[in-house]
C-alpha cells in the first residue's frame, strides 16, 4: 500500500541522503556524483563521506555545483565506539558544519577511548545537523543500540528517507506530518537550512 505521504499536499522533490565520494571510499569525485544525480531527475543530494583520520575528517562542501534546479547538501557519515556486536558506529549527519570537531577515529574500526556512537550522535545534533542511524540492518545493530541514540530520528522515518521527502510550497522541506506554511503546526522538530529558499526538517 502507498505510504501516506504521497497522498498529502505539496510538490514532491526527489533527493539521497547518504552517498560517498573520493573523499573517502567513493568511485567518483563530487562533481560527477552531482551531475550524475542531476541527469537522473533529482532535486537533492547529501555528501556523507566517512569521518575517519583515514581519509581526512572530510566534510565535503560541493555547493558550487548547486543549480536553480538541484542542489547539495554538506554532511559526513560519522564513525565512533562499538556497537554491542563489536562492529563500528555509522551515524548520519547532514547540515553538519564544516568546522565539526573531529572524534579519535582513526580508521574504520572502533579504538579504545571513543566517543559512544549516541556521544558523537548528540554532539552533533548539538552543532546543528539532522541525524540518523545510517544502514541499521547492514551493521546487524540490535534494537538496544538503535533505540540508545536518542539524537536520531525513529528508525521508522529514517529507513527511506529520500522517498519521504516532501516540500511544502517551496518554503519548508520536511517529512511526512510536517504542514504547510500557514496550515496547523505540530512539535517542533530539528531543522536544517539546505539552501536559501528550502529547509529540511523531520517529524518525530
Amino acid at each position: 500500500m502507498p505510504h501516506t505521504a504521497f497522498s498529502a499536499p505539496g510538490r514532491f522533490y526527489r533527493g539521497n541522503l547518504h552517498g560517498h565520494t573520493t573523499a573517502s571510499d567513493g568511485l567518483l569525485d563530487a562533481k560527477e556524483v552531482c551531475e550524475r544525480y542531476r541527469a537522473e531527475g533529482y532535486d537533492f543530494v547529501a555528501l556523507t563521506d566517512h569521518f575517519v583520520e583515514l581519509f581526512g575528517y572530510p566534510i565535503t562542501n560541493a555547493r558550487h555545483l548547486d543549480r536553480d534546479d538541484f542542489c547539495t547538501l554538506m554532511g559526513a557519515e560519522l564513525h565512533s565506539g562499538s556497537l554491542e556486536n563489536g562492529e563500528l558506529w555509522h551515524i548520519l549527519a547532514v547540515g553538519l558544519p564544516a568546522d565539526f570537531t573531529p572524534s579519535k577515529s582513526p580508521h574504520m574500526r572502533p579504538v579504545p577511548g571513543q566517543e559512544t556512537g549516541p556521544e558523537i550522535a548528540a554532539r552533533a545534533r548539538d552543532a546543528g545537523a539532522f541525524v540518523a542511524i545510517a544502514h541499521p540492518e547492514w551493521s546487524a545493530m540490535s534494537l538496544a543500540d538503535a533505540q540508545s541514540v536518542q539524537a536520531a530520528m525513529p528508525l521508522k522515518y529514517i529507513i527511506i528517507p529520500a522517498r519521504l521527502i516532501r516540500v511544502a510550497a517551496a518554503a519548508a522541506m520536511c517529512w511526512t506530518g510536517c504542514s504547510a506554511p500557514g496550515g496547523a503546526s505540530h512539535s517542533a522538530p530539528p531543522t536544517i537550512r539546505i539552501s536559501n529558499r528550502w529547509t529540511l526538517s523531520a517529524a518525530g
